[in-house]
């Protein structure tokens, strides 16, 4: 039996045989899902009916614990306990599987054939998950971090930057001189569209990737996939006002094979395990660091309705912000200033708009905001929020 599974999963194993589940879980499942790598997954084994269950689970899937595999041993599955675990698992961004020891008399009505695995000691088990692209989000320690907020195509100010951080560039735009390795540099996402650059900005970001981060913005998935026909109905009129980076790159098949390999090297966020995190979106706890599709999604793009004070839309910051809590930094929404909620650091102040281009400086333990001022030309009618 061959079992495709991710992280972020509630592995429920239910028999009676206690001595029979532990066994299966330590020669079987174990060796196959902790990895030898740099750093490996966590995993936590609960029993029901022990009398610290419940703390012990959220404890293990709370954000920022995130424990990649919880395993439950239970003699029976009453619906009850299943109803409470699935509502855990909504709450928390996790998936349910089932692992039958043939020797209960719990019915498995709710899930589907997939999500419900017999076990049989007689058949060889190979089990799977998506780990490892996950752990290619983790970054390394050791290491002085520079969180750049939306550049939206503003290639020189987001030069004049670097060069305040270190870099040198020749006179064909690519990296002569770069700080010491200690040093990294993480782009928030939305390096294309409005800044009328798009060419520039990706044959600068190509020749130069090496020395970079890229986290996946909402407007390099949209275009990626716009362009590769994965998009149908989209409202026309949006896509040519807010998506201007298309015909650009259509229209050259060579700068456009560049644009795709940006894409392809961008991760749908950046952590430092117990420090920060970095997404291009802000989004409630709960889908930080998760690997499922709504969790994907939520990271990359906040709809923002214009039709409401941006500033209430946002007041889960406020809510879910703590200082016991490890730094989310964002961008996305572009405002008039960068703002720090404790925790909670959003740094797009709208270059694209004659505003300002923003990093944060960390190590994990302090932050500090780096802004330069826009000197592009923009046709925003409107000022810029101040938020928070």
């Amino acid at each position: 039996m061959e079992i495709k599974t991710s992280i972020h999963t509630f592995f429920l194993l239910v028999g009676l045989n206690r001595l029979g589940k532990e066994v299966f879980l330590e020669k079987i499942i174990l060796p196959q899902l902790i990895l030898d790598c740099e750093v490996p997954p966590k995993f936590v084994h609960l029993e029901q009916n022990a009398g610290d269950f419940d703390q012990k689970l959220l404890a293990a899937i709370q954000y920022p614990a995130n424990t990649e595999y919880v395993f439950v041993s239970v003699p029976h599955l009453a619906d009850e306990f299943l109803d409470y675990l699935k509502r855990h698992a909504l709450k928390n961004r996790y998936s349910i599987e089932i692992f039958d020891f043939g020797d209960s008399k719990s019915a498995f009505h709710h899930f589907s054939d997939a999500k419900v695995h017999r076990v049989d000691y007689r058949e060889n088990l190979t089990i799977s998950s998506n780990y490892e692209a996950y752990a290619t989000c983790l970054l390394p320690e050791n290491k002085t971090y520079h969180i750049i907020g939306d550049t939206h195509e503003c290639v020189a100010e987001l030069k004049t930057m670097l060069e305040d951080f270190g870099f040198q560039f020749d006179g064909s735009d690519r990296v002569a001189a770069c700080p010491p390795d200690d040093q990294a540099f993480i782009f928030l996402g939305d390096f294309i569209d409005k800044g009328k650059q798009t060419r520039q900005m990706v044959e600068f970001l190509f020749e130069n990737q090496k020395y970079f981060y890229f986290v996946l913005g909402n407007h390099e998935s949209f275009v990626y996939k716009y362009i590769r026909g994965e998009i149908k109905g989209a409202n026309q009129t949006i896509v040519d006002t807010y998506f201007d980076s298309i015909p650009v790159l259509k229209a050259d098949a060579e700068l456009l094979a560049k644009f795709n390999a940006l894409v392809k090297n961008a991760k749908p966020f950046y952590e430092l395990k117990g420090r920060f995190i970095a997404t291009h979106a802000p989004c409630k706890n709960k889908y930080l660091g998760k690997m499922d599709e709504k969790s994907l999604r939520k990271m990359r793009n906040f709809h923002l309705n214009r039709d409401m004070p941006i500033q209430d839309q946002l007041l889960f910051l406020k809510k879910e912000a703590s200082e016991e809590l490890p730094f989310h930094f964002f961008g996305h929404v572009a405002c008039a200033n960068a703002f720090r909620i404790h925790n909670k650091v959003h740094l797009d102040t709208g270059c694209v708009h004659a505003n300002l281009l923003t990093a944060a400086i960390t190590d994990g333990t302090t932050v500090q905001i780096h802004s330069i001022p826009s000197h592009h030309h923009t046709t925003l009618t409107k000022k810029l929020p101040h938020l928070f």
